[in-house]
């Protein structure tokens, strides 16, 4: 992953700065957004939030970092970089 003056760029040429996953733990509006979709596709409860997912980990902390814990192990990219 390599790192510019805006930010980091992901594998897969996607610019990082913009995305509310990577944001969570800086950017309280981005973490609410997080908060809402992951109720809505059912992986937190009603009653949790933000600092479920950071205590979690629930948030994208780049591309190379350890695959147990990446938001999307399945990435075709990383696999190929393997």
């Amino acid at each position: 992953m390599g790192e510019t003056k805006k930010g980091m760029i992901a594998v897969c040429g996607l610019d990082c700065g913009g995305c509310d996953i990577r944001r969570v733990p800086n950017d309280p509006e981005a973490a609410q957004r997080v908060v809402t979709w992951f109720k809505q596709k059912g992986w937190l409860k009603e009653d949790e939030g933000v600092h479920e997912v950071i205590e979690r980990s629930m948030y994208c902390m780049g591309c190379r970092g350890d695959r147990l814990i990446h938001w999307s192990p399945e990435c075709w990219i990383l696999k190929r970089l393997v």
